[in-house]
């Protein structure tokens, strides 16, 4: 009975170290993806001196040469304040984090 219970204990513990590895997992895709369109970003800029908008992955992915996605649950939009600033930002619905890229100062941070 003891050795159940203690099975039991362990495999709690596991479960739950399980569900928060794979929540990180899912938000290191976003930040991979947002760093991806940032660079597609950039390589459009050098070619047509202006950012490119776009209000969903699917349409990043159709606009921005050489960007895809890791995949559908990943959600990354990008909005143009000015002709030479970028404000992008992407989650994973199944992660806990959002990131958000600006250009003004080149970083991404953690919301």
């Amino acid at each position: 009975l003891v050795v159940v219970a203690i099975i039991g204990i362990l495999a709690s513990i596991g479960l739950s170290t399980y569900g928060r590895t794979r929540s990180k997992a899912f938000d290191v895709m976003a930040k991979s993806d947002l760093r991806n369109a940032i660079s597609a970003q950039e390589a459009y800029f050098a070619s047509n001196e202006e950012y490119v908008a776009c209000n969903s992955t699917a349409d990043c992915g159709a606009t921005l040469p050489g960007f895809a996605s890791s995949g559908p649950q990943v959600s990354i939009s990008f909005t143009v304040p000015t002709p030479d600033t970028i404000v992008g930002t992407a989650f994973h619905t199944s992660g806990t984090l959002s990131y958000e890229y600006n250009s003004t100062t080149g970083s991404i941070v953690e919301n």
